[in-house]
């Protein structure tokens, strides 16, 4: 009897990558980088002035499915794998920090891709990610955009404290996300607040296979690295950042949001360069849940 040979992980992630690309626009290129030994994978695609868009801990660049055609009618849109992130490089969060592993990376790809100066789209992590850009490469960053952001509250919700305690990061991700299709179908959902919201399966499948792959680190391992004492460590807060900024900056937030308390005393920085939209009835995926207010938002925002 012939037997058939079975897919091996990176191939399921390619196919996986192929359809969620089908779905959203079939230009969309895919490509690779090396940077600093981290083989690096973005996407792209229209024409315009550049904006570079920074996925939320592991997700990698498939989160941003409802909002790249939108954004690539008017500008040249690149979305990273963040290293550890879909298809970019494996990594291992307690051995640097995470400036080496991605604000430095992401300058150096900034100037790897000969662009002199674009906006910068940000969640979560990534967020965290553009405000360090700014503070320590400004010339680079024409406007930035950020959604949910890490670094503007050390105060985190009580579930969250836990992972600052060894090894908690890997039994939650063993307990919670596991191997299993269904389990990452359920860790992403966990955090949709509007119940007509529905995750696209391409979304679900790409986001699956990437993290099975060999070595990768999981939303819980990234959570672990930047938490210390119940607190986000102090290294973190880029709340002075924000106080000094002279590049025009949105704040987006889903106020509902379960990962990450709002952070009421940016209400209070009296800077003209910074502009706050807050969506009452979403959580940490605005971009997902209010995907054609968010966008017409973020085209009006780079347009001005």
């Amino acid at each position: 009897m012939k037997q058939t040979r079975s897919k091996n992980r990176p191939e399921l992630l390619q196919q996986a990558e192929k359809k969620l690309i089908s779905s959203i626009d079939s230009k969309i290129k895919s490509s690779f980088i090396t940077i600093n030994r981290y083989r690096i994978h973005y996407v792209s695609l229209g024409k315009g002035k550049p904006v570079l868009m920074l996925h939320g801990a592991t997700l990698g660049w498939g989160q941003w499915y409802t909002n790249l055609k939108s954004l690539a009618k008017k500008y040249h849109v690149i979305a990273i794998d963040l290293p550890g992130a879909g298809s970019s490089s494996r990594v291992r969060f307690d051995t640097k920090t995470l400036d080496e592993i991605f604000t430095d990376m992401v300058a150096q790809f900034i100037d790897r891709m000969k662009i002199k100066k674009l906006s910068i789209v940000g969640h979560s992590f990534g967020g965290w990610t553009a405000m360090r850009l700014v503070a320590k490469y400004p010339d680079k960053i024409e406007k930035v955009i950020l959604i949910n952001p890490v670094g503007m509250n050390r105060k985190i919700p009580p579930h969250f404290r836990l992972l600052s305690i060894p090894y908690v990061a890997s039994i939650l991700n063993a307990l919670i996300l596991g191997k299993s299709r269904e389990k990452t179908d359920l860790f992403l959902k966990s955090v949709i607040t509007d119940p007509i919201t529905k995750l696209d399966q391409n979304f679900i499948d790409h986001f699956h296979h990437a993290r099975l792959i060999q070595n990768t680190q999981s939303p819980f391992h990234l959570t672990a690295s930047a938490i210390e004492k119940g607190k986000l460590r102090k290294e973190y807060d880029v709340l002075s950042v924000l106080r000094k900024i002279t590049i025009p900056t949105l704040i987006i937030w889903g106020i509902k949001d379960t990962t990450m308390y709002y952070p009421q005393k940016i209400e209070k920085i009296r800077n003209k360069y910074i502009h706050i939209h807050k969506y009452h009835s979403t959580g940490h995926i605005p971009f997902i849940e209010k995907a054609h207010h968010f966008n017409n938002l973020l085209l009006t925002f780079l347009k001005e």
